[in-house]
This record gives structure tokens, sequence and C-alpha cells, in this order.
């Protein structure tokens, strides 16, 4: 180890035995090595031995300071390399100003992108992790059969429908403060408040990227709150048919009231919801609800006044319940955002806005009420008027003839982000959006959630972090195209 020390400070001579760079595995075997010997284990540790031989110091401070102390060339290294894309930039083609925002706004639009050399970098693997509950466990009687308290819904894709790369790994918790027992919050409209894990400030630290550091709020979105509170949607809850058997404000498009589709004396938060009735085997059943249009008890008429075209460029979360009360031999529940003409709306990256439920999976093939929710996101060029949001039976997957689905509390919310959007109204730098949905347990002050999100960064991607902070521009590097893919490894970064 002392070889290796002297090597990378520039002392000559052989390579050292030893060529391991990480020197913290190192110390730990070292002191793992004197833990053998408990007469000599004191000496490590900043005490005395056995036999009363003095220790000259604790071993990890020692390996603490000589992390400490590679800070000050580390920074420097970070400005020059600043300073230095900034110059290259400015002399192939001159700025209106010398920052780094501009030089790599410039390198994006003209070298790296479709309009310059195609070149393309390897992207992160990024994975949202699964709500589980906190400690201790959330007191509401979450675990009864169907039962659910807040759902947490996350999307690891900005506003336009690209990756956000720069996702953290790390754990966050979602904590009710403000409940409707105990008072300050409407019942299904609580208060759930998130944390990240602490942020490291210094990136040339050998801690970083540590945690987010985030914190902020959510309330809950309740299905039953029309065009308010959150939520999007009107008439989500299913109590409305003041025509019988077609819901207020939706407007049915395939099969007939009462055949196809109807009103059922059950729910998942109430004794009402839609059913969808499998009469033939056939038909796709299908109802939408279009936005941007006052609501009305007319048959298909009215809609949601909510108008997507003017709402920020955020992805909007959907939520919904369903139930199988038999389970059917074929079958999916779709939910689409479309366009006027019925076709599905894609997002900027090509992404269809569309989720599905698999009637027959192992996930819903249950009498209980299951979750179902997924991410929508507007393109920038508005599509054909009006929008609208439709459940149905997709093409080649009616549900089996005799039997039906149930669906309720259906609600729709602009996201947030969690954590460091940028200058970017997309949200390209941060974490993950997210949106909180009330379910049918209220929850109680103090119980809590995590999300476990983990992040494998490409060597590239993650440089541009390190030495750039390019999350806080606000900007993406390319990580997929038709151009040159650039190996990732050091050869590039160097």
């Amino acid at each position: 180890m002392f070889l290796d020390l002297q090597k990378n400070r520039g002392a000559s001579g052989p390579a050292p035995p030893d060529t391991t760079p990480n020197f913290v595995t190192k110390m730990n075997t070292l002191i793992a090595d004197y833990a053998v010997s408990p007469s000599q284990y004191p000496l490590v540790q900043g005490g005395v031995s056995a036999t009363g031989v003095s220790s000259p110091g604790a071993a990890i401070p020692q390996l603490n300071s000589w992390q400490n102390q590679q800070g000050g060339l580390l920074s420097w290294l970070r400005a020059m390399a600043q300073a230095v894309t900034i110059d290259m930039v400015n002399a192939y083609a001159t700025q209106a100003n010398l920052t780094l925002q501009t030089a790599f706004q410039y390198l994006i639009t003209n070298v790296f992108g479709p309009t310059g050399s195609g070149y393309y970098f390897t992207g992160s693997t990024v994975a949202l992790g699964v709500q589980t509950n906190g400690v201790p466990t959330p007191t509401g009687a979450y675990a009864a059969t169907g039962n659910s308290g807040p759902i947490i819904v996350l999307s690891k894709l900005d506003g336009k429908g690209f990756q956000l790369d720069n996702i953290l790994a790390e754990t966050i918790t979602f904590l009710c403060t403000r409940d409707a027992q105990s008072g300050g919050a409407t019942k299904w409209q609580e208060t759930i408040n998130f944390a990240g894990l602490p942020l490291v400030s210094d990136r040339t630290s050998y801690l970083w990227p540590g945690g987010s550091g985030c914190s902020g709020s959510f309330n809950c979105v309740d299905a039953n709150q029309n065009n308010s509170g959150g939520n999007l949607l009107v008439n989500g809850e299913f109590l409305n048919f003041t025509t019988a058997n077609v819901p207020d404000n939706w407007i049915l498009l395939t099969g007939a009231a009462g055949t196809n589709i109807a009103s059922a004396a059950t729910g998942y938060n109430d004794a009402q919801c839609l059913e969808m009735i499998g009469a033939d085997g056939t038909t796709l059943t299908s109802i939408k609800q279009i936005f941007n249009t006052p609501s009305s008890t007319a048959l298909n008429g009215g809609g949601t006044p909510a108008n997507l075209l003017q709402l920020p460029d955020v992805p909007f979360g959907v939520n919904f319940w369903v139930k199988t009360p038999v389970i059917p031999a074929a079958g999916q529940l779709q939910c689409n955002l479309i366009d006027g003409n019925n076709a599905i709306i894609n997002d900027d990256a090509g992404n269809a806005n569309t989720f599905t439920a698999d009637l027959t999976s192992a996930g819903l093939n249950t009498t209980a009420w299951a979750n179902v929710n997924g991410v929508f996101r507007m393109p920038s060029v508005d599509p054909v008027a009006p929008v609208g949001i439709r459940l149905w039976q997709p093409t080649g997957h009616a549900i089996t003839s005799g039997k039906n689905i149930y669906i309720d509390r259906v609600a729709m919310t602009q996201m947030r982000q969690l954590y460091g959007a940028g200058p970017s109204p997309f949200g390209t730098g941060g974490g993950p959006f997210g949106a909180v949905f009330a379910g049918n347990v209220a929850p109680l002050l103090n119980d809590s959630w995590t999300v476990a999100n983990t992040n494998t960064m490409g060597n590239f991607l993650r440089a541009m972090l390190i030495f750039f902070a390019i999350d806080t521009l606000g900007l993406r590097v390319p990580t997929a195209g038709s151009g040159t893919a650039v190996a990732d490894d050091n050869t590039f970064i160097n």
C-alpha cells in the first residue's frame, strides 16, 4: 500500500506490487489483518497493545485525512475542464457569451446531436423501486385484501418522454404529516412529505454522489374531486349516471348501454362503479372523457374543463382500480391519451401514451380490487383536438363472453419533479416526477413508505455530472441515435 501511495504521488521505481487503486479497500484489509491478532488490534485502532505499546494513531482518521487532501487538485482539474471546454467551443465558433451553458448547448446541438457528427453515449440504467411500507409499519388497515393507502406513482421519463439519466440511486421516504383524523387535512387529500438521502454538494468528493437531499410534499389526489384538488377529471368515481348505465361526462364510443357498459352497485371506496360487460366476447367496449369541455349531464356530452394544452409540460399521472369478479380467459383493459380522431398520442420521444392491465395476468387475477396506474406526456406539437382519455378493451383483447370488469376511482393529475429540474422546463437534469393518489384507507399521521431507486450511470454521463454539473444546466447529451456510438470507457473522457 505504501508503494502504491508513493507511485501515485510521482515516485520513480518499479510498479508497486499491489496495483489495486482503491486505498479504502487496502486500509480495511490492513485493519482486518491486525484484528486477527487481538494483542495488536488496539495499535490500528488508536489504543494501547496488550504489551503496553501505544498506537501512533487510529487508521480510519488517517485514511479520511488522505482522502480529503486530494480535494484541492481535483477541484482545480474540474475548473480547468470547464474552462478548456468553453475556450475550445468559442475558438471553433464564436459564442454570444463565455458560459458553460452556452458551450454545452452548442456541443449538444452541433457536435453530439443529429445536426452535428451524431455522437451518442451510453445511457444510465435507471430503475424506480416499488412502494414499500416504512418503519414502523403504517398503522392504517392497509393489509386487508384489496385495501390500499396512498399510491405513489413515479416516472423516470421527463416531460417530453426522455429518460432522466441523472436520477440518483437512493431510497426516498414518504411520510404522512397531516391527516384527517388528528386534523389539518381533508380526508383523501392528506399531506405526504418526501425526503431523499443527504446531499453531497462537492462533486469532487469521494462520497459523491450521495443522495439528492430532496424534500417537499404532495397532497393525495382524490378521484371524487371533479377538476379540483389536483384531479383533472370529472366523475372518475362513477357516481353520476343521469342517463341509465352511461356515466356523466364520459362518451360511450363502442358498445351499448346496459349491454356492454353499466352502473354497478359496488365500488372500491363507495357503493358504485363502472362495469364493462363481456356480452359476446368480441365487442371492444370503450368510453372517453374529453378535455377543455364544460361538464354536462347530457348523454355523451360534457367532459372536463381541464385543458392539457395550457398546462405546463410535465408528465401526467393516471391511477385507478379494477376488479374481475370471475377470472376471464381473455381480456385487457387499456388506458390511452387520444386525439380528436381517437388515435393514441405519442410524446416527443415517440412513446405511445398508453398502459394496459392484462385481466388474465397473475397480478390481476383476483376478485380483490387491483391498482393500475401509468403516465402520460403531451407532445410539443398540439395534437388534433379535442384531446381525451380513453378506457377500452383494445383490438384483439375483448373480455371473455359472460365475464365483466369493474372500474373505479379514476384520477389524473399533473406530476411534479422531486428534485433538481435545472433551467429546463422539462426537468431534464433532475430526479423522477411523482404524484400521490388516495386509496380506500385514509393514511394516519406518521405513516410512512419508501421507494428505493437505482441507477448505474454510464462513464461518460458520470463524468458530465462531476466535471460540468450538466444536470444543473437542464441539458442532456444524446444517449441513442443513428450516428456514432462512443465507447463508454476512459478513452473519450480523457
